[in-house]
Parts: C-alpha cells; sequence; structure tokens
C-alpha cells in the first residue's frame, strides 16, 4: 500500500513545512514540488536533513538523478525516485522520520529549486504471536526440545488398575521381607 502525501501546513518557527504522517511497514511518496518551479535544470536531488549537537544540519544524499543517471545511497536500499522527481520510501521505519529536502539544480545561470518536507512515522507496534505447546508430542532431550514421532497408545482403565494393583502388593512383599529381616537380625 502506498500513500501519496499530501501538504499539511506545519508552523516550524518561522519555516513552514510541508507535513505528512503514516504507519510503520508503509510505502510512501514525497512529492518534490520545487520541479513546478523549475524546468531547466541538470539535477534533482533528496536528503534528510539530520540536526547535531550545534544546532547545525547535517544532511545525508538519499538519492541523485543527473542526465537520466541515479544513484543511491548504498545503505538504503528502499529509496526510489519516480518520473516527477518524489522520493518513493518502501516500508518505512520510525527511523525514517524527519525533514527531508529535495534540490533541483539549474543549469548554469539559472536559479536553484527547493523543497523541504517533513514526515512522521508511527511507532511499529508488533502483536506478540501466542505460543503453544503440545506437550504430548514433545520432550525436552539434551538441553534441547524435540518432537518425538511415537504414538500414544490407548490404555484401558481395567489395565491401569491390575498394573496398579501389582505394584502395591510387590511394595508390600518388599516391605514385609524388609521387617522380617530387621527383627530377626536383632
Amino acid at each position: 500500500m502506498s500513500v501519496l502525501a499530501l501538504s499539511l501546513g506545519v508552523v516550524v518557527g518561522n519555516d513552514e513545512l510541508p507535513f505528512a504522517s503514516t504507519d510503520c511497514a508503509a510505502d510512501i511518496i514525497l512529492p518534490c514540488t520545487a520541479l513546478q518551479n523549475c524546468k531547466n535544470y541538470t539535477s534533482v536531488t533528496w536528503y534528510k536533513l539530520y540536526n547535531n549537537s550545534s544546532d547545525k544540519s547535517v544532511k545525508k544524499t538519499i538519492l541523485k538523478k543527473s542526465e537520466n543517471v541515479i544513484q543511491t545511497d548504498k545503505h538504503n536500499h528502499s529509496a526510489l525516485l519516480d518520473k516527477n522527481a518524489s522520493l518513493v520510501l518502501r516500508k518505512v521505519a520510525p527511523s525514517d522520520s524527519g525533514i527531508y529536502k529535495c534540490l533541483i539544480r539549474a543549469k548554469a545561470g539559472g536559479k536553484n529549486c527547493q523543497t523541504f518536507f517533513r514526515l512522521n512515522i508511527s511507532d511499529c507496534v508488533s502483536t506478540p504471536s501466542p505460543i503453544i505447546v503440545d506437550f504430548s508430542t514433545t520432550k525436552f532431550i539434551n538441553g534441547s526440545w524435540a518432537n518425538i514421532s511415537s504414538q500414544v497408545t490407548h490404555v484401558d482403565e481395567s489395565e491401569l488398575f491390575v498394573f496398579w494393583g501389582c505394584v502395591g502388593l510387590a511394595m508390600k512383599l518388599v516391605l514385609s521381607a524388609m521387617c522380617i529381616w530387621v527383627s530377626i537380625s536383632k
């Protein structure tokens, strides 16, 4: 799903920046409206601006198009440029939030044009999947869980009754033998 960012005015200091907000993992298109004012240009470059501690902006080039050759940041595989010089960001994350700049470089003698855009991405919220463990077919072996493939056979209650009866009788015989042995040895 792609979202086309529409310009919503947000006043920041004395500057009014177009503003867009979208959900995490969505695709969004940031239009370069400066292209409307600059028809005779040599290149289009999109930057993401970062503020450092000295209140100066640091810019990072996202992608640049000049003479139909597009250069992208080697770390950013989710950014594309469409035919209208709009920046297409795929599967955005909160780290993509910030101010973006589209710079249109004019040919010699012309005036450069630029557009700024503020983007806000909501936090990624994942819903945890329930963990279902079927203990009838799983057992813990040597520090790891392993599925067992043996089938559980049905045991009749009367067979269990006979089995536990025999175990009880055997225990009585053993205890009786121990009592007799202790009394004889005194």
